[in-house]
């Protein structure tokens, strides 16, 4: 700003968005519980008129930043613009007093305990919701007394404004509403490192018979942590889970974590357990009925896949192709070649290198019997170089007889993973089927203690076992394939 002239007439605004527990009230990081060690943030403001090294000491919240920006630069707020200007604060003057709200939803969402709410109105804050906590900022910062018990009339005094605001800003009664996410945006808030998979509800948010959230942040940590373990890591994980799981019975997030361990530990059963589990406390979540309808698919259970991959299209955003290309796979895997081709048709007009709905329509022309446009199709989704779309290829072309072709596609994710069930068990079959047993087979058993996690990759072993002569390999990965191991 400097170089361009601009640093005496730009106003740069800093602020954090959540501070972090660090351990203070049990809490690691942020988002579940309502204590200043989270909500407290920096504010830093400066440019033309702002006063330098100049502190404000009264209560400020996040919500009179944007009014302060509008009036810095001379503009006309809008008409109910919520929050204060805090341009008299920068000049040194008071600034209008307010109460100050906050809220933490994500328990009463994700786990279904108690939403909780803070309202602060000068030093005294309570935070209601589960057990009510009352708190004199200016004589305990940090939150150790619960004056609730001996300033009940105070507290009843603030309950009232808490309610008062809370009936403006929903004056119908505040209730969930859930705008359901499309499977890119979970995996998106994933890579962002939030747990974007266990969020969901309906009903009224303030429900006085939900648990307090407060003795339970733990519990949900340890599920976050645990949430995506692998390799040896993953029995464990599962055991500790399903202990978390039995003391929140009620929490559906704990089903759905453990459902996903589970499901990497091949315990299909327990999986599709926890997964309904978790639907019948809560039915409003339609990734979760995603993944019972992928598993039921997995199992074999055609039918009943249908019925949840339907319900979760009727409940998700127009434009959430994953679910409708998970709907078209249940189709294509009972026959129903034709509405499935309607679907991927849907799909492709939109978004037309879709990776999972171009494998899909591959393995369907296959199965058309139009093996060269299949192909072709499956070649288009290979390019994206996502390892699932090779594999896809690979499969067909081992399908059609073309072993040399399908050795070179798995033998690409094999470069990258060499241990990759799915690509050896490709690799072997084909070796088995040129006549070259001895060295496919050892494929076929290193696939075999992989541990394959999906029902196609133990079909395949299934058949390359068959073609070495190895019956009592291949009646083994038939019971895995159904989740009967």
């Amino acid at each position: 700003m400097r170089e361009t002239g601009r640093e005496e007439q730009t106003f740069v605004v800093v602020l954090a968005d959540h501070g972090e527990g660090l351990g203070e009230h049990g809490e690691s990081s942020h988002g579940l519980l309502l204590y200043e060690s989270t909500l407290r943030v920096p504010f830093v403001i400066t440019g033309p008129g702002v006063p330098a090294r100049s502190v404000v000491r009264d209560r400020v919240g996040t919500i009179d930043v944007v009014p302060t920006i509008i009036d810095l630069l001379g503009l006309p707020a809008a008409e109910g613009l919520p929050g204060r200007s805090l341009r008299s604060a920068l000049a040194g003057r008071a600034v209008r007093a307010a109460p100050l709200y906050a809220e933490s939803l994500y328990g009463r969402l994700c786990c279904r305990w108690a939403a909780l709410r803070a309202y602060t109105d000068g030093d005294w804050k309570l935070v209601a919701g589960g057990s009510p906590e009352l708190f004199d900022l200016g004589a305990d910062p940090a939150e150790q007394r619960n004056r609730h018990g001996d300033e009940a009339e105070r507290s009843a005094g603030l309950r009232q404004g808490l309610d008062r605001l809370v009936a403006a800003m929903a004056p119908g009664g505040d209730r969930a509403r859930p705008a359901a996410a499309t499977a890119q945006q979970v995996e998106q808030l994933r890579s962002l490192g939030y747990v974007a998979g266990g969020g969901g509800g309906s009903g009224p948010l303030d429900d006085p018979g939900l648990p307090d959230p407060r003795p339970r942040v733990q519990r949900l940590e340890r599920l976050e942590a645990i949430e995506y373990a692998a390799g040896p890591a993953l029995k464990p994980a599962l055991a500790e889970a399903l202990r978390i799981g039995q003391l929140e019975d009620d929490n559906p997030f704990a089903h759905v974590v453990v459902a996903g361990l589970a499901t990497r530990a091949g315990e299909l059963a327990l999986a599709e357990e926890a997964l309904t589990r978790s639907l019948e406390l809560d039915p409003d979540r339609p990734q979760v009925r995603v993944q019972l309808g992928a598993l039921l698919r997995r199992r074999g259970r055609l039918a009943d896949s249908e019925r949840e991959l339907r319900r979760a299209v009727a409940e998700s955003p127009p434009d959430d192709w994953t679910t409708r290309v998970g709907l078209a796979e249940t189709l294509i895997a009972a026959g129903k070649l034709d509405e499935a081709e309607t679907l991927l048709s849907t799909v492709l007009a939109s978004a037309p290198e879709h990776t999972l709905a171009l494998a899909a329509r591959g393995r369907l022309r296959v199965l058309q019997g139009r093996g060269d446009e299949g192909l072709a199709t499956l070649e288009r989704a290979a390019r994206s170089g996502d390892s699932d779309a090779l594999l896809e290829l690979a499969d067909a072309e081992l399908g059609l007889g073309r072993t040399a072709e399908a050795r070179e596609a798995a033998s690409r994710v094999l470069q990258r993973s060499n241990a990759h069930p799915w690509a050896l068990g490709i690799v072997g079959h084909a070796l088995v089927l040129e006549g070259r047993r001895d060295d496919g087979l050892p494929m076929l058993e290193r696939a075999l203690a992989a541990g394959p996690r999906r029902a196609r990759v133990w079909q395949r072993l299934v058949a390359g076992f068959e073609a070495a002569g190895r019956p009592d390999l291949a009646a083994r990965c038939r019971a895995a394939a159904s989740g009967g191991r």
